[in-house]
């Protein structure tokens, strides 16, 4: 699911560069991407009537002894739930985590056609194929961090997480500094500064995308399964919340001050991604306690039945 949702995310964002940026200098008013996104989110949410609704966790084996007690699996989000998440440290703590890298990630996702558009005048056709291609480097990290991480928890409960920090640690360090790179298609300086931009950018992003499956695993990992749709609805409130406050304020300040897109990128990834790393630094000697205890409580319930 995380491979497919990187996918997804990356066709939805090339696209929602790619608009924009034929928007700029054309003819075309400023409400046509709109209008063209709201009628198609209208088609597209008409087309999910004709789906069968589904039989909530009826593949799901961890919920199987909920079941035979007669239980129900309660997927709806509510605010007792919430509260009940929010209540244990570790929660909150991969709350913000993911909170602080949906902000880079999704300044970074959907302004980024514009950033080498307007600032250094890379055509919109490279600009897109620049994008698709750092995409498609992270489908690959993901597949290759996670089977990584898979291994090291098999080895030690905390395995996954300190895959995450060294992965976030080191990507982090490629991917801040490469946003300080002045590049130009001024040739020949300005074109290899720009190739030193795209591999140090595409190394950083190689590294940094492992920690986004890792995620949802060990938050399902710390939780029991029937919180799990409560957990779910909870990390993608703060996907929307990351998207809907920051991507204005990233606008604002790109344009009207003098950090213009590559400081803007600059200052926000230099305060999330260390911020983020101290969350996970934070969890170290939490992890394991919090996922044995999941795992002798459902083991107890298993031996109960």
């Amino acid at each position: 699911m995380g491979i497919a949702g990187t996918a997804a995310i990356g066709l939805g964002m090339t696209v929602s560069g790619i608009i924009p940026s034929l928007i700029y200098g054309s003819n075309f008013p400023l409400e046509f991407p709109f209008m063209f996104d709201f009628f198609a989110g209208l088609f597209y949410c008409g087309l999910t009537l004709t789906l069968k609704e589904p039989e909530r966790g009826a593949q799901d084996e961890g919920l199987e002894e909920l079941r035979q007690r007669g239980e129900t699996y309660d997927y709806t989000l509510t605010l007792d739930g919430a509260l009940d998440f929010f209540k244990r440290s570790i929660n909150l703590k991969l709350f913000f985590f993911l909170f602080l890298l949906i902000i880079v990630n999704s300044t970074l996702g959907k302004l980024f056609i514009l950033f080498l558009n307007v600032q250094h005048g890379v055509s919109t056709g490279l600009a897109t194929l620049m994008m698709f291609s750092i995409f498609g480097i992270q489908l690959v990290g993901q597949i290759y961090w996670g089977n990584i991480a898979d291994r090291k928890y098999r080895e030690k409960k905390d395995g996954r997480l300190n895959v995450m920090i060294k992965i976030l640690g080191i990507g982090m360090c490629f991917i801040i500094p490469a946003f300080l790179i002045p590049f130009t298609f001024n040739y020949p300086a300005g074109i290899i500064l720009f190739y030193i931009f795209a591999i140090v950018l595409a190394t950083g992003s190689f590294f940094i995308i492992g920690t986004h499956p890792n995620t949802g695993v060990i938050v399902a990992d710390v939780n029991f399964p029937e919180v799990r749709a409560t957990t779910n609805s909870i990390m993608l409130l703060a996907n929307t919340a990351a998207t809907a406050i920051f991507i204005p304020i990233f606008t604002i300040l790109a344009i009207y001050t003098p950090l213009n897109y590559s400081g803007t990128y600059f200052i926000f990834m230099l305060i999330c991604f260390p911020s983020a790393f101290l969350f996970l630094l934070s969890m170290r000697k939490s992890i394991i306690p919090n996922i044995e205890k999941i795992q002798e409580e459902l083991r107890r319930r298993v031996e109960k039945d």
